[in-house]
């Protein structure tokens, strides 16, 4: 008896909190005061129902109240959806009261205006990274590469190639595809970038040393370079000359390559940028920082005269990190580590800006 006395106080609170949401008459809501035994705080009952009005219609009578004026509380479900449950097996069972289609739909205008504002907001904001991922459906693609890692990014015609430091082992990617062309051992088991050139294929490795390879199934080592007291992270061949960005001296460096490896030119890079990826064309100088996750131009002249930058975060947020870079006629591609992935954009619509 007392668990009903707790049920029925509690729809008495609940009805007069929200302001009557479920019309009960009189005589039903003294009849379960009765059989629970709880007196109703309100005046004497008259001995009979008044004659007049006449009792509404069932369908009037089952309508919920909406509540426009209050938000929807999603702590506490509110009870107005559902009919009270019969208090007193002795007492005739209720029907359960429906809610009217109207009143549930009025009810549900704040969720549905609320629910409206937020897909309006994510719209909005799914149409801003559209327009900043560029324009058109095939401006950007990603392949997830079956790799552990993936180190450096260097290109020869229609293939790629990186580095899987955790396997110890040169993938050759297919440009048009995305997909492998073979997974080969490396002799250079510490590479920290590659570059490559019509006949042969570059490496560079954390102690500093420069590695020549022959493009044979075994990457065999040609000539190894001494590089004492650097940290090479970037390589890239134009043609004539080998560039190497150094993240130890923060410097990028031109090497005219022949029995030796004589600098040509030495440049400043701007303090905090680690360098993972690197391009040269034209006096233009591209290089990737993996810190920032952007694309930094320069004129390679006296100094390094800045351009342009391009963002990578909106398609290569962490934990993923760009590992290397290689630049194209029409395309860029950028690969990344963790996960292990290959990036492709079109080059024709990078989003550049010249505010860095």
């Amino acid at each position: 008896m007392s668990d009903r006395k707790r049920q029925l106080r509690k729809l008495l609170e609940r009805y007069r909190d929200r302001a009557a949401a479920i019309t009960l008459e009189m005589p039903e809501l003294k009849a379960l005061a009765a059989s629970a035994g709880v007196p109703v705080a309100e005046p004497a009952p008259a001995p009979a129902p008044p004659p007049a009005p006449a009792r509404p219609a069932p369908e009037p009578a089952r309508r919920l109240e909406p509540v426009a004026d209050r938000p929807p509380v999603a702590e506490r479900p509110a009870p107005a959806r559902r009919s009270p449950e019969p208090v007193s097996p002795p007492a005739p069972p209720r029907r359960p009261v429906a809610p009217d289609p109207e009143a549930v739909e009025s009810r549900g205008y704040p969720i549905a205006a609320w629910l409206g504002a937020a897909l309006l907001a994510a719209v909005a904001g799914a149409g801003w990274i559209a327009v900043e991922r560029f324009q058109g459906r095939n401006s950007h693609r990603v392949v997830a590469l079956p790799l552990s890692s993936s180190v450096g990014l260097a290109g020869r015609g229609i293939v790629l190639y990186t580095y899987d430091r955790a396997r110890m082992r040169t993938a050759a990617i297919d440009m048009t595809t995305g997909g492998l062309l073979s997974v080969k051992e490396f002799p250079n088991v510490l590479a920290s970038g590659l570059a490559a050139s019509a006949d042969k294929l570059w490496s560079a490795d954390m102690n500093g040393f420069i590695y020549e390879h022959a493009l044979t199934d075994d990457y065999a080592v040609r000539r190894t370079f001494a590089n004492p007291n650097r940290r090479p992270s970037a390589l890239h061949w134009d043609g004539s000359h080998l560039w190497i960005a150094d993240a130890r001296t923060n410097s990028l460096y031109e090497y005219t390559v022949g029995a030796s490896l004589v600098p040509a030119r030495q440049f400043t890079l701007p303090p905090g940028m680690a360098p993972v990826g690197l391009h040269v064309e034209k006096g233009l100088v591209w290089v990737l920082d993996g810190n920032s996750r952007a694309i930094y131009r320069y004129r390679a002249r006296a100094l390094l005269e800045p351009v342009d930058s391009m963002s990578l975060q909106p398609w290569m947020a962490a934990p993923r990190r760009p590992s290397g870079m290689v630049v194209g006629d029409k395309e860029l591609w950028i690969s990344t580590d963790g996960p292990a992935e290959l990036h492709r954009f079109d080059a024709r619509k990078l989003p550049w800006r010249s505010d860095f």
